[in-house]
């Protein structure tokens, strides 16, 4: 059963340690870090970072028991376990799926994911449309025109989770 876990970064690996201590060397741990690369003071810069800021997914059979939760509650470097796990994991599964397809040989997601192309079809994610498809006619500082069906709107970028089809 795959677990979200808030972590304190800077003791990420001597949780990951103590962790394994606790439950044994069949402790999973999946990390998505994003490559990020653009230009400071007239040199190219990269970095990595953690995709999703201080939380870790881990997999572990015994996850689904209280008991073993209430006894890793005290693990140093753990902030503490998201609530509403156990009943997530398809979509814990479908996201780390997701995630892993878009790694290159590195391991790392690249920051290309974000962008959005005029012309291309993509799909809702999130709000009324969910699941609709659309295409990006025109893409403009914080909006984008898109297409609907036969319907044409402007729609803000920060309000809408859209991905490629």
């Amino acid at each position: 059963m795959w677990s979200i876990i808030k972590v304190d970064r800077k003791k990420l690996s001597f949780f990951k340690g103590e962790l394994k201590k606790k439950l044994g060397q069949d402790c999973e741990f999946y990390i998505p870090k994003l490559h990020i690369e653009g230009t400071k003071k007239n040199k190219k810069d990269s970095k990595q970072i953690f995709l999703l800021g201080d939380y870790v997914f881990c997999f572990h059979q015994t996850f689904q028991n209280k008991k073993i939760l209430l006894h890793l509650k005290n693990t140093k470097g753990l902030k503490y376990f998201l609530e509403g796990f156990c009943s997530a994991q398809e979509e814990i599964l479908h996201f780390i799926e997701k995630c892993k397809s878009l790694e290159n040989k590195e391991g790392l997601i690249k920051q290309n994911i974000f962008s959005v192309c005029e012309n291309k079809n993509y799909k809702f994610l999130s709000g009324p449309l969910a699941g609709a498809l659309l295409k990006v006619l025109e893409i403009n500082k914080n909006k984008l025109s898109i297409l609907v069906g036969n319907v044409k709107a402007q729609i803000n970028k920060k309000d809408y989770l859209i991905e490629p089809v």
